[in-house]
């Protein structure tokens, strides 16, 4: 599991080290969980705020460059 939380501009991180503090949400590795965890409605959702649109492709890149 990795765990995504939302700065205060609105944009979806990668927090690789579990560290940063506010609220957080958690998807499991697999591209397929990553993509539908990139919906901006469930995002919206588990972090009860507007967000940013979120691309599946830079948290895949985040994790790999961990």
């Amino acid at each position: 599991m990795i765990r995504l939380f939302c700065d205060e501009d609105g944009e979806i991180r990668v927090d690789i080290k579990g560290t940063m503090g506010g609220r957080g949400a958690y998807v499991c590795r697999d591209r397929n969980c990553i993509e539908k965890a990139c919906d901006v409605r469930r995002l919206c959702y588990a972090f009860r705020r507007r967000v940013k649109v979120c691309s599946p492709d830079l948290i895949l890149s985040a994790i790999e460059g961990e």
